[in-house]
């Protein structure tokens, strides 16, 4: 062998150990918490734009991108994001139907608004979406929103006669609290005017929207049950459909198309009907079965508004805009929304050109509180089915978005693609003028561009993002500002806040102590979470929310130094249990304990160690009940009889003794012990 040879092999050699280490170094930095940052060479492109963004462009410029179907404009505006991916996937166990439901209508249920009526305005996606949201509101309120201002005042490059996409809904009803007008506001403050795109109107939102998910493309006919499912948990259901006279049956207002023109009409399904005949459609599809649906072209057409879509439409839900259902919530879920993607969901981001492309990638943005407030929630979307996220906070960054004080925020997966709103487990307190940042660590199956952004892309959008805001990360620790891959790209991340304004306390707060310098403090706020402070043995903290939904005054006790827990009566009248085991640096996630406790009553708890907990409520039968926690599990609840009249307490004297209190039927206080068996009921006075 010649030393040229020889030396040939092994520079390959050196080469290959040196890309396994590289490899090996980077997996372990995806386990790890971002800790540092140091500067890297620009890796990152964006995904391709949908082809069928791209045949509108041209469409458009040709003159043909709107059309005139039954005295009405139609003209919708492909998705820039390719969801082609998507199609014929399920979405899990949320995806599955209940059992024997052949047929579902909505307008049973009172889960639909009246019929809109778009006129000769392009408009038809602002009334679809607006037929998803307002349904899922029902039955409990009844919404008219302003398709007026959504058409008008949705941001992007195009005039309102220029039509829309659910994808540019998204956008302007997500960014509720920025310097651009958002939605959703009432009809009444801007109502519909079919023939202008000036809106001076000054509205103020309804709701936010902190969610809204995007289902798979349909594959073919029988390919159903991601729609069915939606229906049935959320609401009307947005979709896209080519829509053309001569495939329209007015007598049965029933509607199949078996061509292959792209969508052009956006409507709400608001049910389905496996049976429906095959010879109700204008043209004979190969079986029975249709999607019950709500159009805008007012009451007068179809039957009331409403008409039928044959399973066998080549064109409904299959391509274009992905099937969507918008969701929201009450405004005083947060006041604050820090965001840099007015615009939303533009394009994704990835390193599909390097050695080793991966599916994970870290987005931060770096915002500066404008106000003392407690951080709630971060939202950011989600490029894939069962897309996998892990959250981390920092207060005062020191290197880029990462350094300063690192808060570890929640980890999941979402099980739908779409818009996503995360609470955190414990609230951050943020001060009025410092920075702090969000970073998301996201991982989609499938997706080699995990990173959502805003981004300018010609004839559509025009972004706005600044140096020093948003970064992007195939590590954690090493990042690119995301102005240095496209000039004004921004990372689709928010943050949301409460300030203390916004929260006031009711009902008794509960207490406990872990060691003589120590009490915690916990309360119910009108937010229905639950709220703490502590006293460090010098000073009270600020006020943090441990979030979720309770109907009770909250229960404490502490196990050990460090050690907290926290119960509570939720929605479901079970008992639930809230712990952290570092002094409240981190908690966990609520937990179900079980138990049913009755109406307007709370818990009692106590501790006998670091892996000994018992909980009292008093249930239903008025009685009182029992469970204890070993460290692993909870004991099945076990009646302690009597004829409760109050919430219990309970105390512990040692390890191996429990005193519990209640009140009587009589008035009188009782008290049951614990030594290695229960006392049963004792009086101990009063009346």
């Amino acid at each position: 062998m010649t030393h040229r040879k020889l030396a040939a092999i092994l520079l390959t050699a050196l080469i290959a150990l040196s890309v396994c280490g590289a490899v090996i170094h980077q997996s372990s930095y995806v386990t790890a918490s971002p800790i540092n940052a140091t500067s890297t060479p620009n890796i990152w492109s964006k995904a391709p734009i949908n082809p069928a963004f791209i045949q509108y462009l041209k469409d458009r410029a040709a003159g043909k991108a709107t059309t005139t179907v039954n005295g009405h404009e139609v003209s919708i505006v492909p998705s820039t994001v390719n969801f082609s991916a998507l199609t014929g996937h399920s979405a899990g166990a949320a995806a599955v139907p209940l059992a024997g439901s052949s047929s579902y209508d909505l307008r049973a249920l009172g889960k639909v608004s009246p019929v809109g009526n778009q006129g000769a305005s392009p408009a038809c996606w602002a009334f679809a979406a607006y037929g998803s949201l307002e349904s899922y509101l029902l039955p409990g309120t009844l919404w008219n929103f302003s398709e007026n201002n959504m058409k008008n005042l949705a941001g992007f490059d195009l005039t309102c006669n220029q039509g829309g996409s659910q994808q540019m809904a998204t956008a302007y009803l997500a960014r509720w609290g920025g310097s651009m007008q958002s939605g959703p506001v009432t009809a009444a403050c801007d109502p519909f005017n079919q023939g202008s795109c000036a809106d001076t109107s000054l509205c103020s939102v309804q709701q936010h929207v902190q969610n809204v998910l995007f289902l798979p493309y349909r594959a073919n006919a029988n390919d159903n049950n991601n729609i069915k499912s939606a229906l049935q948990t959320y609401g009307g259901v947005y979709a896209v459909m080519y829509a053309a006279t001569g495939s329209y049956n007015p007598n049965t207002a029933a509607y199949y198309y078996n061509g292959s023109i792209v969508p052009n009409h956006a409507v709400t399904i608001v049910g389905w009907n496996d049976s429906y005949p095959a010879s109700n459609f204008a043209s004979r599809p190969p079986g029975a079965g249709a999607f019950i649906v709500k159009n805008s072209w007012g009451t007068g057409w179809g039957q009331q508004g409403f008409f039928y879509v044959s399973y066998y439409d080549t064109q409904f839900a299959t391509n274009s805009q992905p099937p969507t259902v918008f969701t929201a919530e009450p405004t005083t879920n947060y006041n604050v929304n820090y965001q840099y993607d007015p615009l939303g969901w533009v394009a994704s981001v990835g390193r599909p050109n390097t050695i080793f492309p991966s599916n994970t990638a870290w987005g931060a943005n770096v915002f500066t509180a404008t106000s003392n407030q407690q951080l709630s929630a971060v939202s950011f979307y989600a490029g894939a089915l069962n897309t996998q996220y892990q959250v981390y906070v920092y207060t005062d960054p020191t290197s880029g978005p990462i350094g300063g004080t690192e808060y570890t925020g929640p980890s999941g997966t979402t099980a739908m693609a779409g818009y996503h709103t995360i609470p955190l487990n414990t609230t951050v307190p943020l001060k009025a003028g410092h920075q702090f940042s969000v970073v998301v660590k996201i991982t989609t199956p499938g997706n080699n561009a995990p990173i959502p952004v805003e981004s300018t892309q010609a004839g559509f959008s025009s972004a706005t993002g600044q140096p020093g805001q948003g970064y992007l990360s195939a590590t954690g620790t090493s990042w690119t500002d995301a102005t240095h891959v496209e000039a004004n790209m921004s990372i689709c991340i928010k943050a949301f806040a409460k300030t203390a304004a916004q929260v006031s306390f009711a009902g008794g707060p509960a207490v406990s102590a872990q060691n003589a310098n120590s009490l915690d403090l916990f309360m119910r706020g009108s937010d229905n979470a639950v709220w703490y402070k502590y006293w460090t043995g010098t000073t009270w903290t600020a006020l943090t929310s441990l979030s979720g939904n309770v109907t009770s005054d909250p229960a404490a006790t502490s196990r050990a130094d460090g050690y907290m827990d926290v119960f509570a009566r939720g929605t479901d009248g079970a008992l639930w249990w809230k712990t952290t085991t570092n002094n409240g640096t981190s908690w966990s996630n609520w937990n179900k304990a079980g138990g049913q406790l009755a109406s307007g009553t709370g818990a009692a708890a106590d501790a006998r160690g670091p892996n000994s907990l018992d909980a009292f409520v008093q249930g239903t039968d008025q009685a009182l009940w029992y469970s204890h926690w070993d460290g692993t599990k909870w004991s099945a609840w076990k009646s302690l009889g009597g004829t409760l009249t109050s919430s219990p307490a309970a105390t512990s004297r040692s390890s191996s003794t429990i005193d519990v209190f209640v009140f009587g039927s009589s008035n009188g206080l009782w008290r049951n012990t614990y030594t290695g068996g229960w006392s049963g009921w004792q009086a101990a006075g009063g009346t």
